[in-house]
């Protein structure tokens, strides 16, 4: 009798490493995932298979993780496979990948270094990297489209409009009793809009490129005298 618990686990755990041979092959992730929690409470204290069930779950969730808190979790189970001392390189590149996904550039910068220094000629890994940074550089920057409040495929045409609507509600000549707030909205806004109107500019703000050189701050984006409020008042780069 106290063989055939230790078979019937073996008989067991054989058959999930084909269920998620399976799995894995038609994308069933979720499948995947649960099969791997089942060998790793089968496998407690057999360091050889706990350690195949680890690895496979960092790797599965790093595949068809599709929420935040899979990706969390994702990254837990990528730390243990790392603290196993086995194929370091790959697992940080692993968890790196779960903190893009996460939105957490900066750790996923952090991570694929590591990475690297591992494995220095790992050209997969360099680009993630630079992607990497890019995506962090991205996400600390502006975001025109929403200080314009408008969609990502907006019409030259929708980004003059809301220009000009954020332009009369955020001149400061309208808001005396806090103008350093509406001057900074105000520029902010003509910011936005002399990026967004120019086809070269948008593009590389979409892709992520360095707009460096390219911002001109105070630029009147309607030509000189052009006044939002109507009228005879003039005024140029904001200044009246």
């Amino acid at each position: 009798k106290s063989c055939k618990t230790p078979y019937k686990i073996y008989r067991r755990m054989k058959k999930l490493r084909a269920q998620v041979e399976k799995d894995t092959e038609s994308g069933d992730w979720s499948d995947v995932i649960e099969s791997w929690k089942e060998w790793n409470a089968l496998a407690k204290g057999v360091s050889v298979y706990e350690s195949e069930g680890v690895k496979g779950l960092c790797n599965s969730f790093v595949e068809g993780g599709k929420t935040m808190s899979e990706w969390r979790e994702g990254v837990i189970w990528c730390s243990k496979a790392i603290a196993l001392g086995d194929d370091q390189g790959d697992f940080i590149e692993l968890k790196g990948d779960l903190y893009r996904k996460l939105g957490d550039f900066q750790e996923a910068v952090n991570c694929y270094t590591e990475a690297m220094n591992k494995n220095p000629n790992d050209h997969d890994i360099r680009q993630k990297l630079s992607q990497a940074k890019r995506q962090k550089k991205v996400a600390e920057r502006k975001d025109y489209y929403k200080i314009l409040g408008i969609d990502r495929d907006a019409s030259v045409r929708q980004i003059k409009k809301a220009f000009r609507r954020l332009a009369m509600k955020w001149h400061p000549d309208k808001h005396s009793e806090d103008k350093d707030t509406a001057t900074k909205m105000y520029a902010d806004i003509s910011e936005a809009y002399e990026i967004l109107k120019d086809e070269k500019k948008r593009g590389m703000y979409d892709r992520g490129e360095d707009l460096d050189g390219q911002q001109h701050g105070g630029h009147n984006p309607f030509g000189r005298g052009f006044n939002p409020f109507g009228g005879n008042q003039h005024f140029q780069g904001g200044q009246q």
